[in-house]
């Protein structure tokens, strides 16, 4: 579940500029050190995403 709610915060910082990606992925690090992959790949993807609807 945490990783398609990735998603959608890539999505966001994708199309807004909100923050940068390597700030979230050392966020996600800490608190999910685990899942850090999985989720640092949904970021990602959700970036891309969001960069294509602007």
């Amino acid at each position: 579940m945490r990783v398609l709610n990735l998603l959608a915060v890539g999505a966001v910082l994708g199309a807004e500029d909100l923050l940068l990606a390597s700030t979230m992925e050392e966020i996600i690090r800490e608190k999910f050190p685990k899942a850090y992959e999985a989720n640092a790949v949904a970021l990602h993807e959700g970036i891309a995403l969001g960069r294509q609807a602007k």
